[in-house]
């Protein structure tokens, strides 16, 4: 009797130890807070990588270290001005608050506040909303301050699309342009600085930089271009200057929405008749007999853009003419055709793939 009670008491105490180790298992497994580090010093934590944008001079890195460059930006969307298209009901509400607005813009132009003239007549004339004798005179006037404050060398304080930059030792005007992103050729601004050779710009030079892109708005029915600046920030567009134009005969000028296609401005540009033409399909070239692309060559490529479907392949652009009778006239085989001054404007002005022209019936 003795003996089995012994036996029983051991087998208990065994059971009770092997609880005890197991339930120790158990939770020392199933901890999930992690060993405590030591905190290191203040001293060796390392700053958080800065983003990315533009360094000062204390920040820039180290001689002989090379840093990634920034990917570059997706191509603008389409201003929403370009998108209303060119007409809609306007409210006598609307009519006198336009006019109201011109008024306005006319007399800060007359008070010589050239800037804050700019945008108010730009704001009365994009409305949409003004008696037709009145958005002649607020273009008028647009188009001289467009002279002055845009087109001119003279740089106005607070304005929004132009500021003076100080070249540096090793600044390239056309690399230059690009990396601050004007999206404005640089013919451009050699023109508006009085540049005649940009490889002559001295470190240490001024030179006004304004801020792009430019479009266009043309109206099939009026043979007419207006020329705008996009001012950056404000989804403002100002009207520069309305230019004429000759269109395609019997509507063979396509409507919507356009860019200027990469790699299609041209000086001096070859021209080969279309088929529709009836004229042999062989390349004439700048300079040769029956060349019609005006005194210079000038040609723009466009490429359809939010919604329409039309390549570049396709041959549509804006060009020059030696036919100086057609301006006014839809006559030419599809293309949009100008005098040799305005598309020299316009060929400095427009910007591959960032420019949008819009074709109205």
């Amino acid at each position: 009797m003795a003996r089995g009670q012994s036996r029983a008491l051991i087998v208990i105490v065994l059971l009770a130890v092997t609880g005890l180790i197991v339930f120790g298992l158990l939770r020392r497994g199933g901890r999930s807070d992690p060993p405590k580090q030591p905190t290191p010093p203040t001293a060796a934590i390392a700053p958080a990588p800065r983003a990315a944008g533009p360094t000062t001079a204390t920040s820039a890195p180290p001689i002989g270290r090379t840093t990634k460059p920034a990917p570059p930006k997706p191509a603008e969307r389409v201003p929403a001005l370009l998108l209303l298209g060119p007409t809609r009901q306007v409210t006598p509400q609307q009519r006198t608050a336009a006019e109201a607005m011109a008024r306005r813009g006319l007399k800060l132009a007359a008070d010589n506040k050239a800037i804050e003239a700019r945008s108010t007549l730009a704001d009365a004339l994009n409305s949409g909303a003004l008696a037709t004798e009145t958005a002649g005179k607020v273009r008028q006037r647009l188009a001289a301050l467009a002279k002055l404050t845009l087109l001119g060398p003279k740089l106005y304080r607070g304005d929004p699309c132009t500021f003076a930059y100080r070249f540096k030792p090793g600044d390239v005007l056309v690399r230059l342009e690009r990396k601050l992103g004007l999206h404005v050729p640089e013919r451009l601004i050699m023109s508006v600085n009085g540049i005649a050779d940009a490889t002559k710009i001295w470190a240490g030079q001024n030179v006004k930089m304004i801020r792009g892109p430019f479009h266009a708005v043309v109206s099939k029915s009026r043979f007419t271009m207006d020329l705008y600046l996009a001012e950056p920030g404000a989804g403002r567009m100002i009207f520069i200057r309305r230019l004429r134009v000759g269109t395609g005969k019997d509507g063979s000028t396509p409507t919507g929405m356009w860019q200027v296609s990469p790699g299609r401005k041209m000086i001096h540009a070859p021209w080969t008749p279309p088929p529709s033409s009836k004229l042999p399909p062989r390349k004439i070239l700048w300079g040769q007999p029956g060349y019609p692309l005006g005194a210079k060559g000038y040609w723009i490529g466009l490429e359809g853009t939010a919604g329409n479907i039309r390549t570049a392949e396709d041959g549509y652009g804006l060009h020059g003419t030696n036919d100086l009778g057609s301006i006014g006239e839809a006559s030419s085989m599809g293309c949009i055709r100008l005098t040799d001054t305005d598309i020299e404007l316009v060929y400095a002005t427009l910007y591959p793939k960032w420019s949008k022209v819009r074709i109205d019936p």
